[in-house]
């Protein structure tokens, strides 16, 4: 590694410019000569090279990092499995019928949904209603047959 050493700079006879300051100015006047300037000196022959490191050290957190980088994928393919395993279980060959009335004179769909649910939000069991039998809007016509999701 090179070694930094001062030398005394010869002193310079150029005048000071308009972009000095006055503070460069005093400065140079109180100091002239005297300023050090930076030589490089080569590194002596009988000095050792310093020594390269080439291992890796990590912090207890590096660790931490690097452990959870190689589980995370190994766990994403563990769920990804059991996933797959589980939505293939739970397909039937049949689709389940489901439950139809007959619309009476003066019924909703909310009061439908009431009837069919209690215990349930309306509006999600409208929702089913709809999808299920495909209605565009929420009228509906006495005598009409629907089929509603299961209890």
């Amino acid at each position: 590694m090179a070694q930094i050493e001062t030398v005394p700079r010869a002193r310079s006879r150029r005048a000071a410019t308009r972009l000095d300051t006055v503070r460069s100015r005093r400065m140079a006047t109180r100091f002239g000569s005297k300023r050090p300037r930076l030589v490089l000196v080569p590194p002596l022959p009988s000095e050792p090279p310093l020594p390269v490191a080439s291992t890796l050290r990590l912090t207890t957190r590096g660790r931490i990092v690097v452990v959870a980088l190689l589980i995370a994928p190994l766990l994403i393919a563990i769920s990804l499995l059991f996933r797959s395993q589980v939505d293939a279980s739970s397909d039937s060959s049949e689709p389940r019928p489901y439950p139809v009335i007959v619309v009476q004179p003066g019924d909703t769909l909310w009061t439908i949904a009431g009837r069919v649910a209690p215990d349930r939000d309306p509006r999600a069991v409208i929702h089913q209603i709809r999808e299920i039998n495909g209605l565009p809007g929420a009228s509906i016509e006495a005598g009409q047959r629907l089929a509603v999701p299961p209890r």
